[in-house]
């Protein structure tokens, strides 16, 4: 047994009184509940288990035939293996890569511009290649860029530059 403040007048109490025999405030030990602690475990683990299965949907990434890319020609390179990767339900990808033409090391991004049937760009936005990393000559290195699948809405073409 030992003493302990009330929390309410802070005059020492025994730890083993169920309230304050001073000012009779109830002294409410709480005891963890295995049982509880271990059902919020399962549900956790059931709820991850459920987001995952639902917003994984069978991975269907595809190259289309109907968006072509183009390169800047400020640094030799070539875009290759441009494609929408619809791997999840809340986010799309444009993946694709770069090949070093030059003789030597480089680094950069893409810019990527979203372009509808009426030819405008209705989306523009930027990916490093390689994660900002140099890549060496002959080398081709990835790129992604993830955006909500809303936004391929009319979409017919891409154009990537490097820079």
């Amino acid at each position: 047994m030992a003493l302990i403040n009330c929390l309410e007048c802070k005059k020492e109490i025994s730890d083993s009184v169920k309230s304050c025999p001073h000012c009779g405030f109830s002294i409410n030990k709480k005891k963890s509940n295995w049982l509880t602690w271990t059902l919020g475990v399962i549900a956790i683990i059931m709820a991850v288990i459920y987001y995952n299965i639902s917003t994984n949907v069978s991975n269907n990434s595809y190259k289309s035939e109907n968006y072509k890319s183009y390169t800047s020609l400020t640094v030799d390179v070539s875009v290759e293996n441009v494609r929408i990767s619809k791997d999840h339900n809340n986010a799309w990808a444009v993946k694709g890569a770069i090949r070093n033409n030059t003789t030597h090391s480089i680094k950069g991004a893409v810019k990527i511009k979203f372009i509808n049937s009426k030819g405008d760009i209705v989306h523009t936005n930027r990916a490093y290649v390689n994660d900002g990393d140099s890549f060496e000559s002959g080398q081709a290195a990835n790129f992604e860029y993830f955006v909500s699948p809303e936004t391929f809405d009319d979409v017919v073409d891409f154009k990537i530059e490097f820079y």
